[in-house]
């Protein structure tokens, strides 16, 4: 274990790497518990409320007057990891909650300003301090928060076109393993740092027919510049801070909804997404402390991915409907580069959920998923463990609570 205590200034800087890497695998779709209740299948042709513009800015179109909604998703993850050099295992998840907002106001016939609040990105994993897989990562946090003010416009009757500018607030904390003082106490380096990022949306709503709707948006992504300092130690156990900063490019994301009524009481609801995560193939890290071999970039190897899903909606009457859907979530993460910090893998959704309308002016929704990940595998890459293999295997559970009111 003393040859752990190569806790020099390279070695530290591996904590600032990392931290970039948490936006991988880990965008929140929880922005509507209506939604949640199918896999998300329609969200961006549905517009059954003003939550459903955090996924198409032109579901504002469909606010008559004054509009309010809102959700709180519960995350709660049941993932193991287990070590293939001596069976140790890990717990990593820890349980999280996601609120969103939205407010639609109609200006005129034609116009409807809305303002939407909700977390793009959010991970949280915890590992003990004696995991073998420590050196790679302890703590890995990140919280977003967008806040987004958005503009619809009615073109025609059947026809609306939408867009938005999000300021986006990024407070990663992360801290991993670095060495062991003469006592044997795990020395930790954790990494503090902030960041505010600008993005936009727009989108576009159709109802081709009287039972039939399309919607198609675009997210630009965002570029995140993160200034920090990481707090570790230097070979002889001393205290040290180094200033340093990361950057990465977030992909772009185009995506496609149908909502098709196949009765007057059920409608199939359908979602396509791309994402060009390959734009996330490097971080790029600077810590001056180092110089001349400052220039610390690491290749991610992401890849684009694809999120599709499908779904029935089921009135059973004038104030209660029902739902149900299923997706798969293509993982951007690849074998060869992916992290502990974000065990990712292929997802499979399955979800139910329902709306309760109180009466005229306000409604409850509620919406239950179970997410199983596909069995993966990843491998150490710090610390005296290195090149150690470590299984993944779980699922993660999430339960959505919302409602809107119209005034």
């Amino acid at each position: 274990m003393r040859a752990y205590a190569q806790v020099g200034a390279v070695a530290m800087t591996a904590v600032l790497v990392a931290e970039t890497a948490l936006a991988g695998g880990f965008s929140l779709r929880e922005r509507s518990a209506n939604a949640q209740g199918a896999s998300f299948a329609g969200s961006t042709a549905a517009a059954n409320d003003v939550t459903y513009s955090l996924f198409n800015p032109a579901a504002l179109g469909k606010v008559r007057t004054i509009e309010l909604g809102g959700a709180i998703s519960g995350v709660f993850p049941d993932i193991t990891g287990t070590a293939q050099a001596n069976g140790q295992r890990a717990r990593p998840g820890v349980i999280g909650v996601v609120p969103a907002t939205a407010v639609g106001y109609r200006l005129t016939e034609e116009f409807v300003v809305g303002l939407g609040i909700h977390s793009p990105f959010g991970l949280t994993t915890d590992y003990d301090d004696d995991f073998i897989g420590a050196g790679d990562g302890i703590r890995s946090e990140l919280i977003s928060i967008a806040i987004t003010p958005m503009l619809a416009w009615n073109v025609t009757e059947d026809f609306t076109v939408g867009g938005g500018v999000s300021v986006i607030y990024n407070d990663p904390q992360l801290t991993r393993a670095v060495g062991v003082d003469g006592n044997g106490n795990v020395l930790e380096a954790k990494l503090n740092a902030t960041d505010v990022a600008v993005s936009f949306n727009l989108g576009a709503l159709w109802d081709v027919t009287d039972t039939t709707r399309i919607g198609i948006a675009y997210d630009y992504g965002y570029d995140i510049v993160t200034s920090g300092t990481l707090s570790a130690f230097d070979a002889a156990f001393n205290p040290v801070d180094l200033p340093g900063d990361a950057s990465i490019s977030l992909p772009m994301k185009i995506s496609a909804g149908l909502r098709q009524e196949l009765t007057d009481d059920l409608a199939l609801l359908a979602e396509f997404e791309w994402a060009n995560w390959s734009e996330f193939s490097e971080i790029q890290v600077n810590v001056p402390a180092l110089a001349p071999n400052n220039d610390l970039s690491e290749i991610t190897d992401y890849k684009d991915s694809i999120f599709v899903a499908v779904g029935m909606e089921y009135e059973w009457d004038d104030a209660l409907t029902l739902r149900a859907g299923v997706a798969y979530d293509e993982t951007p993460t690849q074998r060869a580069s992916r992290s502990l910090r974000i065990p990712d893998s292929d997802r499979f959704w399955a979800s139910v959920g329902f709306s309760y309308q109180i009466d005229e002016a306000m409604k409850i929704d509620a919406g239950y998923s179970v997410v199983f990940f596909e069995d993966s595998d990843l491998t150490i890459m710090n610390g005296p463990a290195a090149g150690t293999n470590i299984d993944y295997a779980g699922q993660t559970h999430i339960v959505a609570i919302g409602g809107t009111y119209r005034f």
